[in-house]
This record gives C-alpha cells, sequence and structure tokens, in this order.
C-alpha cells in the first residue's frame, strides 16, 4: 500500500512539474514591454506615452513633401501609411521600436528607405508635446489582413511601455483598403498639434 502512494505521489509531483514548466512565462515574457492595447481612434495611455492611431492609408506609390527627391518612391508591395498622434511622458527620444505584426507571426518594421522625419523615428519628442506624422510600412499585400500596429520606447526597451493598436484590419476591411489604394500619396511632413 505504502509503495502505491509512494507511485502516486510520484506522478502527482511529475504532473505538477509538467505544468508549472507549461505555463511559466518564457524569458521574452518576464522581460517584455508592458502593453497597453487600444483601437484604432483611441488614445492608449502606456503611463509612459500616448499613441492615438487616427487612420490607415495604402498606396502604390508615395511622395516626400520634406526630402529632396520629389519622384514617387514605388515598391513591390504596398505602403502602409499609418496617420498617428504621439505624446511622449517622460524625456525626449525615440519610438523606434515599432513594428506591424501579422496573425501568422510576420514582423515588419518602419520603412527607412525614404530619408524622411517619421513620427516614430523622430529623436525630438518632446515630453507633453503633441507630435502628428505618418509610419510608413512596406508589406506585401497579403500581410495587410489582421495586423496590429505595436510602438515601443527606443531600440530595446525592456519593461517599458507598449501601445498595441488593433487597426481593425479584418478581410473585407483588408481588401477595401488594398482597392482603395491611391496611385501616389503625398506624404505630410511631422510635426506638432493635435
Amino acid at each position: 500500500m505504502r509503495r502505491i502512494g509512494s507511485v502516486a505521489l510520484g506522478l502527482l509531483l511529475l504532473v505538477a512539474v509538467l505544468f508549472v514548466t507549461r505555463t511559466a512565462p518564457t524569458y521574452e515574457q518576464q522581460l517584455g514591454n508592458i502593453a497597453t492595447s487600444g483601437r484604432i481612434g483611441d488614445l492608449i495611455d502606456t503611463r509612459g506615452f500616448k499613441l492615438r492611431v487616427e487612420r490607415v492609408h495604402t498606396a502604390k506609390r508615395v511622395v516626400s513633401s520634406s526630402a529632396l527627391r520629389t519622384e514617387p518612391f514605388a515598391t513591390k508591395g504596398i505602403w502602409v501609411v499609418i496617420a498617428a498622434t504621439l505624446i511622449g511622458d517622460w524625456k525626449a527620444t525615440s519610438y523606434s521600436n515599432t513594428r506591424l505584426t501579422t496573425p501568422d507571426g510576420r514582423i515588419y518594421h518602419p520603412t527607412r528607405r525614404l530619408g524622411l522625419d517619421l513620427l516614430t523615428e523622430d529623436g525630438s519628442t518632446e515630453p507633453g508635446i503633441p507630435r502628428r506624422g505618418v509610419i510608413l510600412f512596406e508589406i506585401p499585400p497579403d500581410a495587410l489582413e489582421g495586423s496590429v500596429l505595436q510602438v515601443a520606447k527606443g531600440t530595446d526597451s525592456r519593461l517599458g511601455p507598449e501601445a498595441i493598436v488593433d487597426l481593425r484590419l479584418s478581410a473585407a476591411a483588408a481588401q477595401r483598403l488594398l482597392d482603395d489604394a491611391s496611385p501616389s500619396l503625398t506624404l505630410p511632413k511631422t510635426g506638432l498639434g493635435e
């Protein structure tokens, strides 16, 4: 009887160990950013900065209003232009830890190809002063559906604030954006104000 009890206890401990190892957070989850989620149109307050995504545009070509080059920049995929307002809360910093993530795990970073003053790349975002501008991605058309925008401070902000924005890109919404893609879109300059 005692032996059956020991075997049962051993099995119970094994199950407990398996449960703990499978449910324990990973290293990335332990040291990852502290995320605050919201939707397009919401003012997302991460307690480290505020972000509001106003609109998502798509285009086949984009034209810079601030670069020396005046001819359009083309892409093999589609340009995703996210108009947003960012309000920093702590100190002047960049929000270059920005990405567009698809439901299947693909990650796209904002383009640097244009050499523009884009909203999340600007290092002079001052505390409390709203900055309006765009975040620009170059992606394949099949990556649009279900994508979410993730914005965090700096390049490697462990345990820092992060905004996760549901862009509400259902299959129908993504298809509408692709069908209505502008042949050539002039990008606004990044500036102050709401």
